[in-house]
């Protein structure tokens, strides 16, 4: 609940008064959403095998697609065959859910701040401490 008004001078013989409210409600989707699988495309480029079987099955799957004149319908079917050979031939990527630039230190001053939530000043210096680490990582994972 935001914010609750009373609302007087409702005219109908009884002791009720009417009540305004607005509230703030979070909903969860109820859908899963589909987990979209991240192909390593960079081993098209460096392994001639995995490029060689890939080409084979865009090739073969595009056997058909002269014969179709409707561009929407022409469009699905490239799109399909380029997808579910690419799906078929190209391994996925290992990935981990973490960003590599998280070090264990960094996770450590996490844990630390924390702990420190009641204190401000020291949350606030913690807080400082993890952005710069944080900063640095990344400009070391750019080199």
């Amino acid at each position: 609940m935001i914010n609750i008004k009373i609302l007087p001078g409702a005219d109908c013989n009884s002791d009720h008064n009417l009540l305004m409210s607005k509230i703030k409600i979070k909903l969860k989707s109820t859908s899963k959403a589909v987990k979209n699988l991240k192909l390593n495309l960079k081993l098209l480029k460096t392994n001639i095998a995995i490029k060689e079987q890939y080409t084979v099955e865009v090739k073969n799957r595009f056997t058909g697609l002269e014969e179709i004149q409707e561009v929407e319908q022409r469009w699905e079917k490239l799109k399909d065959a380029l997808t579910q050979s690419a799906t078929e031939t190209v391994p996925t990527m290992n990935t981990t859910g973490k960003r590599k630039s998280m070090t264990e230190e960094i996770l450590e001053l996490m844990d630390k701040r924390r702990l420190a939530k009641p204190n401000k000043v020291h949350h606030k210096e913690i807080n400082k401490e993890i952005k710069r680490n944080l900063c640095t990582s990344k400009r070391k994972m750019a080199e």
